[in-house]
Protein backbone atom coordinates (compact mmCIF):
# COMPACT_ATOMS: atom_id res chain seq x y z
CA UNK A 1 0.00 0.00 0.00
CA UNK A 2 1.96 3.52 -1.18
CA UNK A 3 0.19 5.36 1.25
CA UNK A 4 1.91 3.36 4.26
CA UNK A 5 5.33 4.26 2.83
CA UNK A 6 7.81 6.26 4.55
CA UNK A 7 8.55 7.85 1.56
CA UNK A 8 5.39 8.66 0.31
CA UNK A 9 4.80 10.38 3.72
CA UNK A 10 7.73 12.53 3.25
CA UNK A 11 7.02 13.66 -0.25
CA UNK A 12 3.64 14.97 0.97
CA UNK A 13 4.86 16.72 4.51
CA UNK A 14 7.82 18.47 1.90
CA UNK A 15 5.05 19.81 -0.20
CA UNK A 16 3.20 20.60 2.32
CA UNK A 17 5.98 22.01 4.35
CA UNK A 18 6.99 24.36 0.84
CA UNK A 19 3.53 25.46 0.63
CA UNK A 20 3.51 26.88 3.98
CA UNK A 21 6.22 28.61 3.21
CA UNK A 22 4.21 30.66 0.79
CA UNK A 23 1.63 31.64 3.11
CA UNK A 24 3.16 34.88 3.91
CA UNK A 25 2.04 36.25 0.34
CA UNK A 26 -1.84 36.85 0.76
CA UNK A 27 -4.21 34.31 -1.46
CA UNK A 28 -4.67 36.65 -4.47
CA UNK A 29 -0.67 37.08 -4.89
CA UNK A 30 -0.34 35.08 -8.78
CA UNK A 31 3.04 34.72 -8.25
CA UNK A 32 2.43 33.19 -5.41
CA UNK A 33 -0.12 30.78 -7.09
CA UNK A 34 1.75 29.91 -9.72
CA UNK A 35 5.06 28.95 -6.88
CA UNK A 36 2.05 26.83 -5.40
CA UNK A 37 1.38 24.93 -8.85
CA UNK A 38 4.88 24.00 -9.09
CA UNK A 39 5.42 23.04 -6.00
CA UNK A 40 2.62 20.79 -6.76
CA UNK A 41 3.60 19.32 -9.86
CA UNK A 42 7.16 18.74 -8.49
CA UNK A 43 5.58 16.85 -6.23
CA UNK A 44 2.92 14.59 -8.17
CA UNK A 45 6.15 13.92 -10.67
CA UNK A 46 8.40 12.74 -7.19
CA UNK A 47 5.45 10.73 -6.31
CA UNK A 48 5.18 8.87 -9.46
CA UNK A 49 8.75 8.33 -9.06
CA UNK A 50 8.44 6.00 -6.40
CA UNK A 51 5.46 3.61 -7.86
CA UNK A 52 4.93 0.75 -9.84
CA UNK A 53 4.02 0.95 -13.23
CA UNK A 54 0.24 -0.28 -12.19
CA UNK A 55 0.03 2.53 -9.41
CA UNK A 56 1.59 4.82 -11.62
CA UNK A 57 -1.91 4.33 -14.60
CA UNK A 58 -4.00 4.58 -11.21
CA UNK A 59 -2.34 7.56 -10.15
CA UNK A 60 -2.60 9.62 -13.04
CA UNK A 61 -5.82 8.32 -14.18
CA UNK A 62 -7.01 9.82 -11.10
CA UNK A 63 -5.29 13.10 -11.13
CA UNK A 64 -7.80 13.73 -14.67
CA UNK A 65 -10.63 12.21 -13.33
CA UNK A 66 -10.69 10.22 -10.17
CA UNK A 67 -13.15 10.18 -7.61
CA UNK A 68 -15.29 13.18 -6.96
CA UNK A 69 -17.03 14.40 -3.60
CA UNK A 70 -18.60 17.55 -2.40
CA UNK A 71 -18.08 20.19 -0.82
CA UNK A 72 -19.47 22.82 1.08
CA UNK A 73 -18.92 26.72 1.17
CA UNK A 74 -20.45 29.70 1.90
CA UNK A 75 -22.63 31.56 -1.46
CA UNK A 76 -23.34 34.76 -2.20
CA UNK A 77 -26.35 34.50 -0.33
CA UNK A 78 -24.74 33.38 2.96
CA UNK A 79 -26.20 29.84 2.94
CA UNK A 80 -24.51 26.58 1.67
CA UNK A 81 -24.05 25.80 -1.71
CA UNK A 82 -22.56 22.59 -2.44
CA UNK A 83 -19.39 21.69 -5.02
CA UNK A 84 -17.85 19.40 -6.99
CA UNK A 85 -14.24 18.83 -5.95
CA UNK A 86 -12.26 16.27 -7.83
CA UNK A 87 -9.79 14.06 -5.61
CA UNK A 88 -6.23 13.06 -5.58
CA UNK A 89 -3.87 11.09 -3.36
CA UNK A 90 -4.63 11.05 0.26
CA UNK A 91 -2.66 9.95 3.59
CA UNK A 92 -5.76 9.52 4.99
CA UNK A 93 -5.35 12.95 7.02
CA UNK A 94 -4.74 15.10 3.90
CA UNK A 95 -6.53 15.09 1.08
CA UNK A 96 -5.51 16.43 -2.19
CA UNK A 97 -8.29 18.94 -4.69
CA UNK A 98 -6.96 18.38 -8.01
CA UNK A 99 -10.10 20.09 -9.35
CA UNK A 100 -13.57 22.03 -8.90
CA UNK A 101 -15.07 25.30 -8.04
CA UNK A 102 -12.89 26.46 -5.09
CA UNK A 103 -10.43 28.78 -4.61
CA UNK A 104 -6.88 28.74 -2.83
CA UNK A 105 -7.88 30.74 0.29
CA UNK A 106 -11.77 30.01 0.22
CA UNK A 107 -13.56 29.30 3.39
CA UNK A 108 -15.35 25.44 3.56
CA UNK A 109 -17.66 24.26 6.15
CA UNK A 110 -16.39 21.20 7.29
CA UNK A 111 -19.32 20.72 10.17
CA UNK A 112 -22.37 22.11 11.80
CA UNK A 113 -23.89 22.62 14.61
CA UNK A 114 -26.79 24.69 16.32
CA UNK A 115 -30.45 24.77 14.76
CA UNK A 116 -33.60 23.47 16.57
CA UNK A 117 -33.93 20.20 17.23
CA UNK A 118 -35.17 17.66 14.90
CA UNK A 119 -35.16 20.90 12.54
CA UNK A 120 -33.94 19.20 9.24
CA UNK A 121 -30.64 20.10 8.24
CA UNK A 122 -29.40 19.54 5.06
CA UNK A 123 -26.43 21.76 4.83
CA UNK A 124 -28.45 23.80 7.30
CA UNK A 125 -27.45 25.40 10.68
CA UNK A 126 -24.75 27.09 11.32
CA UNK A 127 -22.08 26.88 9.49
CA UNK A 128 -19.08 26.12 11.61
CA UNK A 129 -16.64 25.48 11.82
CA UNK A 130 -14.84 26.57 8.38
CA UNK A 131 -11.72 25.50 7.14
CA UNK A 132 -9.49 27.58 4.83
CA UNK A 133 -8.06 25.59 1.80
Amino acid sequence: EPLGDPALRALLEDGRRQVRALQGAGPGDEDRQARVQRIREATRARIREILTPDQQARYDAGAGGGATARAWVLGPDGKPRAVTVALGITDGTMTEVTAGDLREGQEVIVGTFGGAAGAPRPGGGTPQPRLRL
